[in-house]
Parts: C-alpha cells; sequence; structure tokens
C-alpha cells in the first residue's frame, strides 16, 4: 500500500458488519455511537483511486512561482500520497521543501514552516493554524475551500477564495470571492488582470500628476510678465489641450493589454501607488518635458526660430508688419505641437512600464493602442491647418484655433527637441534604477 501512495494514489480500506435493525441507533452523528458500531467489521479489501489534477493546474502553480508567490496544498490525505501530488505539481521538491502532518505543524519552528509546501492528514482546526502562522511571519494570505470546515480560516484569510461549484453555502458565505469554475487557473487569472489593473491605476495617476504639475507651473509663471502677449496659451488653446491630450492617452492606458511579464514581478506587501522611487522618476519626467516646451517657446519668441513666408500664409490674425504677434503666434505653435506630442504619444509608451526601458513597453502595445494615442495629436493637425482644410472642403466654420502654420524645418525642429527629452529621461530614469540596485546590493 504505501507503493500506491507514494505515486499519489488514494487508497481506501473496506469493511463491513451486518446489523439488525434492532442494533442501528437514532444519533449516527454520535461518536460514542460510531465507534461501537465500528467494532467486529469483516475487512473486504483496499481500493486505489487515481485523482490527477487538472492539467491546467500546473502551468498555474509555475506562473505562480514565477510571480515569488508560494503555493502550498493543505489535504487530508495521508503524507505519502499528499508529497506524491505536491511532487506531480511542482509544488514539493525533494531537498528544498518539507511536507508533514497536521499534527506536528504546531511543533515547527519558523524556519522549517517556512519550508512546508505540503500539509497532510489536515484537520479544519490545523488549517486555522497554518493561516495564522503565516500571517504572524508578515504574509498576506489566501485561503482556498470548498466545505464547511473550511469557514472559518477562509474567513480568517485575507482572501478566502471559495469555490462556486462544489463549495456548500457556508463556505462562500465565509469567504471574500467565489470561483465559478473550481478552478485554480482561475485564481492565478485573477491575480494577473488585479496586477494588470493596479499598473493601470498607477499609470493614469502618475500620467495626471506629472503633466498637471508641468503644465500649472509653465502656465502660472508665463501670466506673471507684464507683457500681454507673453502668456503661452489662449483659452481656446486651453481647451483643446483638456480634452483630447489630456483624454485620449487615457483611453489607450485603459484598454491597453496587460503586460506579458506581469506575473513575473515581485509581490507588494505595501498598497502605496507612487512610491519614492516612481516619485523621483515623476520628477525627471516634469522637468525634461516643460524645460523642452520653455526652451522652444523661448527661442522661437525672440527670434531664434524665424518666421517664413509658409509660416505666415496660415495665419488667422496678426498685422505682418508687428513682428512681436507674429513670433508670438507661431511660439505658442512650436510649444504646443511639443506638448501634444510629448503627452499624447511618447510619455503614454515611456510610463507603461514605469521600472523599466521603454523597448519593454513597444514590445507589449498592441496596433489599436496606438488610435488612441495618436488621436489628439491627429486632431491638432487638424487644427493647426484648419484655414487650408476649409479652403478646401469650400466652406468657412470660423474656426480659428490662433495657431501658424509649421513649415517642413519646423516640424524637425519640434521632432528634435521631442526625441531629445524622450531620450534624456529614458538615459535619467536608467542611471536612477541602477543606483537603486546598486543600494540594495550594498545593503
Amino acid at each position: 500500500m504505501e507503493f500506491y501512495a507514494k505515486e499519489g494514489y488514494r487508497i481506501l480500506g473496506i469493511a463491513y458488519r451486518k446489523l439488525n435493525e434492532d442494533q442501528v441507533p437514532q444519533d449516527l452523528e454520535n461518536n460514542g455511537a460510531r465507534k461501537e458500531l465500528e467494532n467486529d467489521m469483516i475487512f473486504l479489501g483496499f481500493v486505489v483511486i487515481y485523482d490527477p489534477p487538472r492539467e491546467d493546474v500546473q502551468e498555474a502553480i509555475q506562473e505562480c512561482q514565477k510571480a515569488q508567490i508560494k503555493v502550498s496544498m493543505i489535504t487530508g490525505d495521508n503524507l505519502a500520497t499528499g508529497r506524491a501530488i505536491a511532487r506531480e505539481l511542482g509544488i514539493y521538491k525533494e531537498g528544498e521543501n518539507l511536507a508533514v502532518e497536521g499534527k506536528d505543524i504546531q511543533d515547527l519552528t519558523s524556519e522549517d514552516f517556512e519550508e512546508v509546501s505540503c500539509f497532510a492528514r489536515v484537520s479544519p482546526e490545523h488549517k486555522q493554524i497554518i493561516v495564522k502562522r503565516y500571517q504572524d511571519d508578515g504574509k498576506v494570505v489566501s485561503m482556498s475551500g470548498d466545505g464547511v470546515n473550511d469557514a472559518l480560516a477562509l474567513s480568517l484569510a485575507d482572501c478566502g477564495l471559495a469555490m462556486g461549484t462544489q463549495g456548500t453555502e457556508v463556505a462562500k458565505e465565509a469567504a471574500d470571492m467565489v470561483i465559478t469554475d473550481d478552478s485554480f487557473a482561475t485564481i492565478v487569472t485573477g491575480i494577473r488582470q488585479g496586477r494588470g489593473l493596479f499598473k493601470k491605476i498607477r499609470t493614469i495617476i502618475y500620467f495626471f500628476i506629472c503633466i498637471s504639475v508641468m503644465e500649472a507651473i509653465i502656465l502660472f509663471s508665463s501670466t506673471l510678465g507684464s507683457d500681454p502677449y507673453f502668456a503661452m496659451f489662449d483659452y481656446w488653446q486651453l481647451n483643446l489641450l483638456y480634452v483630447t491630450a489630456h483624454m485620449f492617452p487615457t483611453f489607450g492606458i485603459i484598454f491597453g493589454s496587460i503586460p506579458k511579464d506581469v506575473m513575473e514581478e515581485k509581490p507588494r506587501n505595501s498598497t502605496e501607488i507612487i512610491t519614492k522611487d516612481i516619485l523621483k522618476i515623476m520628477i525627471l519626467h516634469m522637468v525634461l518635458i516643460g524645460v523642452a516646451i520653455v526652451l522652444i517657446y523661448y527661442f522661437t519668441f525672440n527670434g531664434v526660430i524665424g518666421l517664413s513666408e509658409f509660416n505666415l500664409s496660415g495665419i488667422g490674425y496678426g498685422d505682418p508688419d508687428e513682428a512681436l504677434p507674429l513670433l508670438q503666434i507661431k511660439a505658442r505653435t512650436m510649444a504646443f505641437m511639443v506638448l501634444f506630442i510629448m503627452e499624447s504619444v511618447l510619455m503614454p509608451v515611456q510610463i507603461r512600464r514605469l521600472k523599466k526601458p521603454v523597448k519593454k513597453s513597444l514590445q507589449d502595445i498592441k496596433y489599436k493602442e496606438w488610435h488612441w494615442y495618436t488621436t489628439s495629436f491627429i486632431i491638432l493637425v487638424v487644427c493647426i491647418y484648419s484655414l487650408s482644410i476649409q479652403e478646401w472642403m469650400g466652406i468657412n466654420l470660423g474656426w480659428i484655433m490662433n495657431f501658424m502654420y509649421l513649415d517642413v524645418w519646423d516640424w524637425l525642429i519640434i521632432l528634435i527637441t521631442c526625441f531629445g527629452s524622450f531620450f534624456l529621461f529614458e538615459f535619467g530614469r536608467s542611471r536612477l534604477l541602477k543606483n537603486k540596485n546598486k543600494t540594495k546590493t550594498k545593503t
């Protein structure tokens, strides 16, 4: 029998005893009655049953291990059977893990308990002890179960998971979540989706804090001058900014795909969304985008980037003899384009993976996500060249956004400015993360 147990078979002993009708007690749940009945029985033999795990369980456990999530098996089977099944699933490895019976749990040291991956011959009381010991070690514990006896352990766990098909109503009431298909793989899918959702929430918060603070500083500073022409953007341009560059990129983040390696990241012990490391990256990002906008505005406003005939062919207002207003219009247009390209296209790509280089983000982005990142940019181009578009369509909407036509050289300067900020951020981010990893190694 030991041979079959080590191979993962469940072994049942079968025996019987003939009873007269008057020998059967009314209360069969009474332990004393059961002990009396289960004497003098005739042994028939053993039945060997093999109940293989689901095909998707082993793959799901491997995903958990990549995510550094420890999976422990708790079973009522004997130790040899439990150890064999755990070994087959990849939970138990000879020489690396321990397998113990429930009665021995309280005698384990903290170090030995940490090595246990299979608990056999476990009673309801033992399950409570297991959950409590993990929590005492600072672990976030999730417990799955389906029976009445699992109810207390499910309620004690940080996240109790009851089986929806075979689970009892008591277990479902005690649990925090119910797995409708009773599949362990569904739990892992939930973890993957949860991690992906957390990353999206963090990215959106990062996006809005970064652009809001950066824009507020620039726009407020631009109004401090006494010259009325010094204000960087006008009312309609700001409205265009808010309904495009602040909206469409976040749709791309929300509806974007989850990173392929999200299950390879370490679990978080803290619910802190903006950590100190991310705050440093955010400040660097604000500074680089803000400097790019201010520099191109300053050089255009002061005539370093001059006016061309093509620029003057598309303005909606202004007197060609007044150089300052025309330079102001072009400066606004150039700065606005840098702001839009950075916020609508480059920044969303960079911040999808805040602690990894941009090439990782590019590998994860699906084709359909680019529509969201480029939509606001396309709208702005239409607004800039709206006069020509209205003439081509033979209509007059009176739609003048106070932008100036930009020629090829202007676009080249804009792209150089944007990608200069882009690559400086990538370099700065890699240095910040590298220094952090060095500090951890020294510690």
